[in-house]
């Protein structure tokens, strides 16, 4: 339903001639693929087309969940006292990228080094060191293991299944998040919005009057 109401709003605003600058969705191939005929259509009209970013949020939840599942493993217990600080720095990278694509996927790709450790990146373009001063050599809180289990389930929850997750990334550079739009829906929506259906021969209706 998402996808369908979606394409209603986009083509009413493209008939009417109203730029969009973003649109921030989940990460949902579907919208990608509707974002992608929406800008096709406008370039035919000579419009801007629509940078599809997608809210970070889900991306940052995805890979706290698989941590969180893997750190219930015995051998890899040391992940779950980083679980906190991992939430911390992915935000992070995602808030200082200024935009930039490879500074965001360099910066999201350090963070088990870091968490091992290491803290300079000679090979990298433009993230070449963590940002943080000098570590205190009294820290409780154990460095991950280079080639640990621990080390290998981070890794796999950053990237995703193929590298899904950090393919992703150049649609995260914005910053964006559509949780402020779902809080509103959630403490005003059934209040203020009628959903109606209307059956037709040929496809379905779907009206929403604010």
């Amino acid at each position: 339903m998402e996808p369908f109401a979606a394409k209603l709003l986009l083509g009413r605003l493209v008939r009417k001639k109203i730029g969009v600058r973003v649109l921030t969705t989940d990460r949902s191939s579907s919208l990608k693929k509707l974002l992608r005929d929406v800008n096709a259509e406008l370039r035919r009209r000579k419009m801007a087309p629509i940078k599809h970013s997608y809210d970070i949020w889900h991306f940052v939840k995805a890979v706290i969940k698989d941590c969180i599942l893997a750190a219930k493993l015995k051998k890899c217990q040391t992940l779950g006292s980083w679980i906190k600080s991992l939430r911390n720095m992915l935000w992070y990278c995602f808030s200082a990228c200024k935009g930039d694509p490879l500074l965001l996927r360099e910066m999201i790709l350090s963070i088990p080094k870091h968490i091992s450790g290491v803290h300079e990146f000679p090979e990298n373009k433009l993230f070449k060191r963590c940002l943080h001063g000098e570590l205190g050599e009294d820290r409780s809180k154990p460095w991950l293991k280079p080639g640990s289990l621990s080390m290998k389930k981070l890794n796999e929850a950053i990237r995703g299944k193929k590298d899904c997750r950090l393919k992703d990334l150049d649609m995260m550079t914005e910053f964006q998040h559509t949780s402020v739009n779902e809080n509103i829906n959630a403490r005003h929506g059934f209040k203020k919005t009628r959903v109606f259906f209307k059956k037709n021969p040929a496809h379905w209706f779907f009206l929403v009057f604010w």
